[in-house]
Order: structure tokens, then sequence, then C-alpha cells
């Protein structure tokens, strides 16, 4: 705590906006990973959940070559604000779908064919890739 005390003002200000951006980070990965298996179970089918990280190594493997074209071209915190804006509209618009019910949680009826559920699995399992991650390296 002494040292915590001895550092200039400025240092002390980054070191919590840090530790509280990744308190929140974490925090939120942390639910959503949870409600990960609840939802892709109740749309599709907990059944189907090897299929999902299959897939989803699949399809998210282009992406990270992108991520590293961006870490190259872009400073990391921006990288890391493009990711964080990306996602949370991702996110926002996930939580519209699932509350509708024809598509979302109250459709009780599970298949398949029924994309949201997918879809908010490969969401889930990219957040921490990519956020987590470039979070790690900043």
């Amino acid at each position: 705590m002494k040292r915590f005390f001895e550092m200039s003002k400025l240092e002390r200000q980054k070191l919590i906006i840090s530790g509280s951006l990744f308190f929140f980070i974490i925090a939120s990965y942390s639910i959503t990973k949870e409600l990960q298996s609840v939802v892709f179970g109740n749309i599709v089918g907990i059944v189907h959940a090897p299929i999902a990280k299959i897939l989803t190594v699949v399809i998210l493997l282009p992406f990270i070559f992108v991520d590293g074209f961006l870490v190259d071209r872009l400073k990391r915190y921006q990288v890391f604000l493009l990711y964080l804006t990306t996602f949370s509209l991702i996110g926002f618009i996930l939580n519209l779908f699932l509350g509708v019910p024809e598509i979302g949680l109250m459709n009780e009826k599970r298949d398949t064919s029924r994309f949201i559920g997918w879809i908010f699995y490969m969401y889930v399992e990219g957040y921490m890739v990519f956020i987590v991650g470039v979070f790690g390296r900043l």
C-alpha cells in the first residue's frame, strides 16, 4: 500500500483506470461465459456444443488473421477500442434478438436451424480471444 501512495498522481490514475477496466472486462466475460451454455442449450441443444466449438474455430480463424493485420497497423489501444465497440454493439443486438419471442429464449423449440444460438456461442468465444487477448497486450 505504501508504494501505491508514493506513486505520482498520473501513475495512480492510470493504475486505477486500467484495474477497473480489467475488472469490468473479466466480470462481463464471466457472466457471458456462464450464459453461453444456457443460451445455446435452450436454443440449439447442448448436444451440439462440440460441433459449435469446431465451427467456432473455423469461423474465427480468418478474424485472427485480421487481428494480426490490425495490430501491425494500429496502436494497441485503438485495436482495443475497436474491438470493445464492435463487441458491445454485437452484444446489444444479440440481447435484443434473445428477447424476441419467436427467435429468442422464449421459444422453447430446440433446433439446429436457430442461428441466434450459434451466433451467441461464437460471440462469447470470440470475446475471450479478442477482448481479453488484446487487453492483455496493452
